[in-house]
């Protein structure tokens, strides 16, 4: 396993979220003992993070190797799709580098 952190706005929502070499992160609902949802980026998952704990979870945040991140919308999930997401891609420093030192 990579990565594992856990989120608690109240006492109803008692969530961990893992991350593993594979790709796969699971959500697992502490109350029920249960896994709520679970996906797989692809890559393997280098970190995880829930939005902030003063607030009700609405966001997360993956990140995996090959400088990919996806971000997930945790108050809309869809039965069978899951939470609603986007992915990006970062370039490469060098990539940015260059581009940078063209407009200049």
């Amino acid at each position: 396993m990579k990565w594992i952190i856990g989120n608690s706005y109240n006492d109803e929502e008692r969530v961990v979220c893992a991350g593993y070499e594979n790709g796969d992160v699971k959500m697992f609902d502490l109350r029920a003992m249960s896994l709520l949802w679970e996906t797989n980026v692809k890559n393997g998952v280098c970190s995880i993070e829930f939005d902030r704990k003063d607030i009700k979870m609405n966001k997360m945040v993956v990140t995996s190797l090959e400088s990919a991140f996806q971000a997930y919308d945790l108050r809309t999930r869809h039965p069978e799709t899951g939470f609603a997401s986007t992915t990006h891609k970062v370039g490469s420093f060098e990539q940015s580098k260059r581009r940078h030192d063209a407009k200049h």
